[in-house]
């Protein structure tokens, strides 16, 4: 009986600890939580490249940082943006020693597993595929606690075969107007939030003409710009609405 009650006693204590550890946001990191930074799923539209940031883990996750180089020949660092309204998060580029830090955090919802919550961008100074070669000394935190890194590869010749290469779009991020400059004859765009939720439909674009779109009336968050030419090939980007 006296077995059975320690039994009990301390299962009680460690499911308390447990509980407790989850309620301060006291978990454990280890080398099988990874953040993915996944070159593999980059789009391009214009001059401009952007590629998805993630996570795994088995631990409920309340901050995620990074810092990585980059090839300089071939890119030149645009922006890191959120994804969700809910994250906190602070990105910049520091030429002192040439690296791009991301930190953030939040208060509200632990981060969810394999869901984009942030994508880099990057402007394109040499054509050419956007490989894992092109970032480099990458060092990824969750939590506060160094984890694994990993740069899902890309697919052969990203970076040239873009079918808007001479569109311009800006300023992106915006909290008014955002100009889509050089469509090709015979496209159109429509812009959804990131729920696939249409907030302007499909709107057809003259040759050479600045088309425009509208974000002031939008709730700061991020949206999808989608291009599609004459011949129904598509390229998507995103749009950021500022507070």
């Amino acid at each position: 009986m006296k077995k059975i009650i320690l039994i009990l006693i301390t299962a009680f204590i460690t499911s308390s600890a447990q509980s407790q550890s989850i309620a301060q946001g006291v978990f454990t990191i280890d080398q099988f939580d990874t953040v993915f930074f996944d070159l593999q799923a980059a789009v391009v539209v214009g001059n401009k490249v952007e590629f998805p940031v993630y996570f795994r883990s088995d631990d409920q996750i309340v901050a995620l940082d990074f810092n990585f180089k980059y090839n300089q020949i071939k890119l030149d660092y645009d922006t890191i943006f959120k994804m969700a309204n809910y994250l906190d998060a602070l990105a910049f580029y520091n030429s002192n020693d040439s690296t791009v830090r991301l930190t953030s955090f939040t208060n509200t919802l632990f981060y969810p597993n394999d869901s984009v919550l942030f994508k880099v961008r990057f402007d394109i100074l040499q054509p050419g595929a956007l490989c894992s070669g092109d970032l480099n000394s990458v060092n990824s935190l969750l939590n506060g606690d160094i984890c694994t890194s990993k740069k899902v590869d890309c697919p052969t010749s990203l970076i040239e075969e873009s079918i808007f290469k001479e569109v311009t779009i800006g300023p992106n991020p915006s909290n008014g107007v955002v100009h889509i400059h050089g469509l090709p004859n015979g496209s159109r765009y429509r812009l959804a939030d990131l729920k696939g939720r249409i907030v302007m439909p499909w709107t057809s674009a003259d040759t050479g003409l600045n088309s425009e779109v509208d974000m002031s009336f939008l709730t700061p968050a991020s949206y999808l710009l989608t291009l599609e030419n004459k011949d129904g090939k598509q390229e998507s980007v995103t749009l950021i609405r500022l507070p």
